[in-house]
């Protein structure tokens, strides 16, 4: 027959040990191997930790001495997900004290999504989330493009998954781009560029605002760092009716053989015309 008679568990800040003490053993036993299973479960740690592991060592003593491979030393980790969502223009936009760009119709915008994961083990089931703005337009050619890279920057098979495209086309966002059921692996960064074309402004309409585009990844969101202005020419037309010698001839008679000169003045306000 086995007697255990006392198991005692010691704590510290970094250990937790185990003495399990056996006072007898029956004559049967002591042929046979004696084994205890322990079971345990690993603590949450932060974000730090698990971008370097956190090592769990696993010490066996028996009467005070450590047998051959009687120590197993594992490391724990856990995904580490972050994100970034700059904005970059294909064109140069004047900038305002107001950190707003002043952009036009036509123009391009490259958006930039950053998702890392720098924990050593891989990320499953992320969905990530980009509402596209209104007042855009993805772009007819090359408007989603993912890339993954290692830890060393190479070029890795994507395992975001296929993208859903809904239109919303409400007042603030025109598509959402979703990535429902995304895999980024350990130490892997996936970047996804977005590429929009600025819509044209309504009809009478000089001006319009552009709402930021945010991004949320596993619920971390970022947005990109600029709000936009788009604007057009505004432009007036005055005409005068004049003669030759400078004479207002408005709506006055004239004779056969007076010469008549119009002068048709244009005001163009907000920004002068785009170069071609």
């Amino acid at each position: 027959r086995e007697n255990t008679k006392t198991m005692t568990v010691t704590e510290s800040e970094n250990k937790k040990q185990v003495t399990i003490n056996v006072t007898e053993l029956s004559n049967e036993a002591r042929k046979n191997n004696v084994e205890v299973e322990i079971e345990t479960t690993v603590n949450d740690f932060t974000d730090e930790d698990a971008e370097k592991g956190v090592v769990i060592k696993n010490e066996i003593k028996v009467d005070g001495e450590t047998p051959e491979e009687g120590t197993t030393t594992d490391t724990a980790s856990k995904p580490v997900i972050s994100v970034e969502k700059p904005s970059t223009y294909t064109t140069d936009a004047e900038e305002t004290d107001s950190n707003t760009k002043k952009i036009h119709a036509g123009d391009e915008i490259v958006y930039t999504i950053t998702v890392k994961n720098s924990g050593l083990v891989e990320k499953t089931g992320l969905k990530i989330e980009d509402s596209i703005p209104a007042g855009v337009t993805l772009a007819k050619e090359n408007a989603i493009i993912v890339k993954v890279t290692d830890k060393d920057g190479n070029e890795v098979n994507s395992q975001l998954g296929e993208v859903t495209k809904t239109e919303i086309n409400d007042e603030t966002t025109s598509t959402k781009l979703t990535w429902s059921d995304a895999t980024i692996g350990a130490e892997q960064t996936a970047t996804i560029t977005v590429k929009v074309i600025v819509n044209e402004l309504d009809e009478n309409k000089y001006s319009a605002y552009i709402h930021k585009n945010t991004v949320t990844v596993d619920k971390k969101s970022d947005t990109d760092d600029y709000d936009y202005d788009v604007v057009a020419p505004a432009i007036t037309v005055e005409k005068e009716v004049q003669s030759i010698d400078g004479n207002d001839l408005d709506n006055k008679t004239v004779s056969p053989g007076t010469q008549i000169k119009y002068l048709i003045t244009g005001h163009i306000f907000l920004l002068p015309e785009k170069d071609a």
